[in-house]
């Protein structure tokens, strides 16, 4: 509660101490005393990475609407299975009707949530 309560002068401390540094210092002096962190990247340095890119974190993909976008791909790799690549994150409710569909609704059904505008 009084970590709430006292948020923006805990916060206005904080900064007036990490504002003395840039990133990447601060990121060797914790990772020197055992501290785990990492930068925060903006959206046009995460695939810059060493990490990223040794991890095959890059998920290039044609989207239809946006042309070649680069996404995360899956961070775990495993031995038996191959994460798809290739397809965009679908647009809002672009699935809805095959999702609605697998759950056992009907056409009918389906249109009277939109008629409700339900879905």
């Amino acid at each position: 509660e009084l970590r709430s309560k006292n948020r923006e002068g805990v916060n206005k401390t904080i900064e007036s101490v990490t504002v003395t540094k840039n990133s990447q210092d601060w990121i060797g002096i914790l990772a020197e005393v055992g501290v785990p962190c990492g930068p925060i990247y903006a959206l046009d340095q995460v695939f810059d990475d060493p990490q990223v890119k040794h991890l095959e974190m890059e998920h290039p993909v044609n989207h239809p609407e946006l042309g070649e976008i680069k996404l995360v791909g899956q961070p775990i790799k495993m031995s038996r299975y191959t994460s798809k690549k290739g397809m965009p994150t679908p647009n809002r409710g672009e699935h809805t009707d095959e999702v609605l569909l697998e759950f056992g609704f009907t056409g009918d059904e389906i249109e009277n949530l939109r008629a409700k505008k339900a879905v």
